[in-house]
């Protein structure tokens, strides 16, 4: 390295991630990455390491495969709750709580 500072921007992560060739080391990297991004919800991250592990023949693949199922079905999950939290936050009818002035009989 010169005495400049490396790029550490996404965009240079996903240059480095596109264009490494995938041996049984870089596998295994790309398989750590992917878990750690997926543990500490960085999704985009964790899906681009385990996608570059479709082509590679080894286990690798196969764990992949299974945990971009995985965080799909994590991001479906967080969706769904956004929705459900939205649909929840229902302004409350006047006049049906307990001691609400229109339920007393006397």
């Amino acid at each position: 390295l010169t005495g400049g500072s490396a790029d550490s921007s996404p965009e240079a992560f996903e240059n480095v991630v596109n264009h490494v060739r995938v041996d049984e080391p870089e596998a295994e990297a790309l398989l750590y990455l992917a878990y750690y991004y997926r543990d500490n919800l960085e999704y985009d991250a964790a899906i681009l390491c385990a996608t570059r592990l479709e082509d590679y023949p080894g286990p690798e693949k196969e764990q992949g495969k299974g945990l971009l199922r995985d965080i799909r079905s994590r991001m479906d999950h967080k969706v769904g709750q956004r929705r459900y939290k939205r649909r929840s936050k229902s302004p409350k009818t006047p006049g049906r709580g307990v001691n609400s002035s229109m339920d007393s009989t006397s």
